[in-house]
């Protein structure tokens, strides 16, 4: 019950002002899974957008930045988990996508 409780409110915490990503990127779903978080990604460009870094905040205060690399073609979906440590993702309330559309 306590980790239902936590996805319902890292939910409602990452669907303020972060909802929407500078490539136009959506993210579906954001779910605390121990040390993973899991986050369900939708493209809606017609382009492919390269995912290429995830920041992890405390209100304003950046936490944490990763590299990472993935990619959404066009009007698809993906799925990918980060692994992370359960302390630090306790502390974390906002994340952000770097991303780029291709040809840009």
């Amino acid at each position: 019950m306590k980790k239902l409780l936590g996805i319902v409110v890292l939910g409602l915490l990452m669907s303020g002002n972060a909802y929407s990503l500078e490539c136009n990127l959506v993210k579906d779903k954001l779910l605390k899974n121990g040390e993973l978080l899991d986050v369900d990604i939708y493209n809606p460009n017609d382009m492919p957008v390269d995912i290429t870094g995830i920041n992890y905040y405390n209100g304003s205060n950046l936490l944490r930045e990763y590299n990472i690399y993935y990619l959404v073609h066009g009007k698809k979906n993906i799925r990918f988990s980060h692994r992370t440590n359960i302390e630090f993702l306790k502390k974390v309330n906002k994340i952000d996508i770097n991303c780029k559309i291709w040809g840009q």
